[in-house]
């Protein structure tokens, strides 16, 4: 039996198509699998989260309801709604932050839907690693509305901003178990090590405090360049003065936080005028409070302490 030409034609048509997707589909898998991307694409395709062995626990953040998960790895996982809630949003606000969580770059790397029953019982969560709630919160604009149901708004994300990271993961933490020493001697060097570990724990809480309440109280008044500039410096020179590094990182992680490019103004205004302006100098006024919380968080997830830089900026009020 002889198939005519042009069925043939057609069939082979189809087949080069079909087989042109499936090349594609598997090119663009290898692509997200060298650039370890697969979140971003399938955090909400995917549709869940694999339950097993979760924890669930309300956390009380500052007198509101926050709800967080841990799974088998370690990780913690902050629902967004919650804060949503606590931060005084109505539905459309709230939708509008979890699409900015889905469509941002690098947020939907950190971001997990879980299915009904995990966060609420009676509909899905979309949930953010912890270490993606700061960068997310950083990006949250005020509106009208948002500020008229919750007045004190300002300091209240700042300070989710500053301390709601260390608040959930100390829910979580194991508490410590101190071994049964075998002889005295060794009991009272556990003892004394003991009492060590215990005063560095309160010092490093009660410096950790006062900053905190400083910046909530501070942030706006003190948003200057000279202590924006101080703290980028104390950031490098705990890198063995590497202040190269230092303003990279600090421009890379505003971009982040606040789509704030500084390198963009500085070429701009290179082209412009034929003169290098200083970094500092292309930021506008009302971002210097952004740039500030940027600058302190950096210096914070390097554990570089600042104590000293804001006790010297408080005395100097």
């Amino acid at each position: 039996m002889k198939i005519p030409k042009t069925k043939l034609n057609n069939t082979l048509k189809k087949c080069t198509r079909k087989i042109t997707n499936i090349i594609q589909f598997f090119a663009c898998v290898i692509f997200l699998l060298k650039r370890n991307d697969f979140r971003g694409l399938f955090c909400f395709d995917l549709g869940g989260y694999d339950m097993d062995n979760l924890t669930v626990k309300h956390v009380d953040v500052f007198g509101d309801d926050i709800v967080a998960a841990q799974d088998a790895n370690g990780n913690i996982w902050a629902g967004a709604s919650y804060f949503c809630r606590a931060f005084g949003m109505n539905k459309n606000e709230k939708d509008r932050q979890i699409k900015n969580i889905q469509s941002d770059e690098v947020l939907n790397r950190g971001c997990v839907k879980f299915d009904a029953g995990v966060f609420d019982q009676g509909n899905p969560t979309l949930a953010l690693l912890l270490d993606y709630v700061p960068l997310w919160l950083a990006k949250i604009s005020i509106t009208p509305s948002m500020k008229g149901n919750n007045p004190g708004l300002v300091e209240k994300l700042v300070n989710y901003q500053l301390k709601a990271k260390d608040v959930l993961a100390d829910a979580f933490l194991t508490p410590y178990k101190m071994e049964i020493p075998k002889d005295y001697p060794t009991a009272l060097r556990a003892y004394a090590d003991e009492i060590e570990r215990r005063q560095i724990a309160e010092q490093k809480i009660e410096s950790l405090n006062t900053e905190n309440n400083l910046l909530a109280e501070k942030t706006l008044e003190w948003a200057d360049r000279s202590l924006i500039n101080a703290l980028v410096r104390a950031y490098g020179h705990s890198m063995d003065d590497d202040y190269g590094r230092a303003w990279r990182d600090f421009k890379k992680e505003l971009l982040y936080r606040h789509s704030i490019n500084i390198n963009s103004r500085i070429t701009k205004q290179l082209n412009e005028t034929g003169k290098r302006p200083k970094t500092l100098s292309v930021l506008d006024d009302s971002e210097l409070s952004r740039a500030l919380s940027t600058a302190t968080a950096l210096c914070r997830d390097n554990d570089v302490d600042i104590s000293d830089i804001l006790k010297k900026k408080d005395k100097q009020e």
